[in-house]
């Protein structure tokens, strides 16, 4: 250890209070930081696709995954939310299958998704080559009956008040 390196317990520590912004600035510190920054960054990731900013943000975190098996490993718990169902068309599929191939180490997957009738089978196709062990599921409620009933017209189910 240099004189100027934290020992790794006070490191992890520090960066833990950090938000992904001063992770992102501690990644170009030095190696050691980075590889403690990257892992906490990767390690949950919440792609929230609200707007077109966001859509892009969550392709381009899929695709820096599917094209970084590095990075892809350090995923442990990962939440996808898709508001509205146009955004899921600009999704990139083939990079998302990608990406999921490359989180072998993927606990926990958490699916907010608008109601489309393709989704079940896109989403089957997509795990169907994965190999990671999920803990924990948790996919929205109109995404299951689009698993269950996948001639069923979504949008005509009564709403809970």
């Amino acid at each position: 250890m240099s004189s100027r390196m934290l020992p790794v317990s006070l490191l992890c520590t520090i960066l833990r209070l950090c938000d992904n912004a001063e992770l992102v600035r501690w990644t170009s510190v030095c190696s050691a930081y980075k590889s403690e920054a990257e892992r906490l960054l990767c390690g949950n990731l919440r792609l929230e696709v609200w707007h077109d900013e966001g859509l892009t943000r969550a392709n381009s975190c899929l695709e820096t995954l599917a094209n970084s098996k590095a990075k892809a490993e350090l995923v442990r718990s990962l939440a996808i939310s898709v508001v509205y169902s146009y955004h899921i068309e600009e999704l990139s599929i083939q990079i998302m299958c990608k990406a999921f191939r490359a989180m072998v180490v993927l606990q926990h997957l958490d699916l907010l998704l608008s109601p489309k009738v393709h989704l079940a089978e896109t989403f089957h196709n997509i795990f169907r080559e994965c190999t990671f062990s999920l803990v924990t599921l948790t996919i929205n409620l109109e995404l299951i009956m689009a698993f269950i009933y996948p001639k069923c017209d979504l949008s005509k189910l009564p709403r809970p008040m």
